[in-house]
């Protein structure tokens, strides 16, 4: 079947819309994209997110977290411990800079902190280099990148050679994109040239680690515990002994650190155990008010997997979600949109939705010491200013000490 027969048979013929404007590359780099469109998947995803399961309260039940000040700490970090040379960490970076008012990966905004230039990519980078030395091991730091950002990241490791961490150590892993689609489930144009596309969300992570056979290698290496995180979370451990040693000791295949919800009413997803599996969902107006005191662990976006775990999400299909988002793009008509409306769907699949395939999880309640995702630059202020007056404060206590020896 030709391309524009392809297109009429899906009512998509507007992506040829500025053929006859555009030069002899521009019209076959077009349609090499459209050649790759996957019609039939994106048709199937649209209409089904069209239909939300209806979640039952009487499937619903409680899932207890491990609280940090109430386990023994030092027992589970010292079991945690052991599996150093048998852990992977998982950096989750194929965001953009858009809200820093920076065009590139967000992981390499630049940014002053303690006096000198750094990134996100920098301070993950000197904390496993603080962890090697410590347990004289180096950790495999596996990177989830996007279409839009792989090469630049690669290259601004290049650039800074890796912030003197082993490049044996390093994987960097391309995540895939999916169409965006308009309101009535049309493909649409981001240029007269250039289809628009997003990435197709964190839960592609499994997919990709056996793609790319960092499974294998994983397994080869002999990993058993692999720490997924984001780049945004400048507090986050990139080594947890305790987090580790509460998986081994109980017998969990998968973890989450957990933050409290303080507000029993507002939107945030919480943990439960819906029809005997771990799960994530906004549970107001589905169980009584009574009942949501009881459920307090919302998810911070720091998972723990048992490589067992890893194996059986490799081949698990994972349900889409529909994200009503607003994009600058092209109409069916021609016309480029200009609306401050949201206009358009994004499809993403999310790491949480693997827990609902294991019967039951840990979770393991941290507090804010371990959590500040820096999301624009605004945020990223505040977080300087966090750390100016922690150091300050600090900083005084000891002078008062010195002060009172001297007394």
């Amino acid at each position: 079947m030709n391309l524009k027969k392809k297109l009429k048979k899906y009512n998509q013929e507007h992506l040829l819309f500025f053929e006859n404007e555009l030069n002899e590359e521009e019209k076959e780099n077009l349609k090499k994209q459209i050649k790759k469109l996957p019609f039939k998947k994106m048709r199937k995803i649209y209409t089904k997110s069209m239909y939300d399961e209806k979640i039952e309260a009487r499937f619903i039940t409680y899932l207890k977290p491990f609280e940090k000040n109430a386990i023994d700490t030092q027992y589970f970090e010292k079991i945690g411990e052991k599996f150093i040379k048998n852990y992977a960490v998982i950096t989750l970076s194929g965001g953009s800079g858009s809200r820093f008012g920076y065009d590139k990966a967000k992981g390499i905004y630049p940014f002053v902190l303690n006096g000198k230039v750094t990134s996100m990519f920098q301070i993950e980078a000197e904390q496993l280099q603080k962890i090697a030395q410590k347990y004289h091991t180096y950790i495999f730091w596996i990177i989830m990148t996007s279409e839009k950002n792989h090469n630049e990241i690669i290259e601004y490791f290049e650039k800074n050679n890796y912030f003197a961490y082993p490049k044996n150590k390093v994987v960097f892993l391309k995540q895939k994109s999916l169409p965006i689609l308009d309101i009535k489930g049309n493909f649409v144009l981001k240029k007269p040239s250039q289809v628009l596309t997003a990435s197709d969300g964190n839960g592609s992570i499994f997919k990709l680690l056996k793609d790319s056979k960092v499974l294998k290698r994983l397994q080869q290496e002999k990993i058993k515990y692999i720490q997924i995180i984001n780049i945004d979370n400048l507090l986050v451990k990139m080594f947890d002994p305790i987090f580790i040693g509460l998986m081994e000791e109980n017998g969990f295949l998968v973890g989450s650190k957990t933050l409290y919800k303080k507000d029993i009413y507002s939107k945030d997803y919480v943990f439960c155990i819906y029809k005997n599996h771990p799960f994530l969902y906004n549970l107001n107006n589905i169980i009584p008010a009574r009942e949501l005191e009881y459920f307090r662990d919302t998810f911070s976006g720091i998972s723990l997997f048992h490589i067992k775990a890893l194996k059986k999400l490799k081949n698990v299909r994972l349900p889409y979600h529909r994200a009503f988002k607003n994009y600058q793009f092209y109409q069916t008509n021609g016309n480029i949109t200009f609306s401050k409306e949201k206009n358009s769907f994004k499809f993403e699949k999310f790491i949480f939705d693997g827990f609902f395939k294991f019967k039951t999880m840990l979770l393991y309640r941290i507090g804010t010491d371990e959590f500040y995702p820096v999301k624009d630059k605004a945020s990223l202020d505040r977080f300087i200013k966090i750390l100016k007056d922690k150091e300050s404060e600090e900083s005084n206590v000891n002078n008062r000490k010195e002060n009172s020896r001297s007394m």
